[in-house]
């Protein structure tokens, strides 16, 4: 939150509205997946996904120290 302190609210809102749909919509779409497959396809859904997210964090993610005043 040290991003945008103003919008600290819509920050962690945004956020948890993504996990929260992701607790929802995942068990549902496996789900539907192996009903109508196999679990070797569910596995290939989440390795896409999984490796989507960690390249999109790898590229957007910072590490610079947070410099604070004394």
């Amino acid at each position: 939150l040290d991003i945008a302190p103003q919008a600290a609210g819509i920050v962690l809102g945004v956020g948890t509205t993504a996990g929260a749909l992701a607790g929802v919509v995942g068990p549902v779409l496996l789900g539907y997946i192996v009903q109508n497959s196999s679990w070797r396809w569910a596995f290939f859904v989440v390795t896409i996904v999984n490796v989507f997210g960690a390249t999109i964090w790898a590229f957007l993610a910072k590490a610079e120290p947070i410099v604070t005043l004394n």
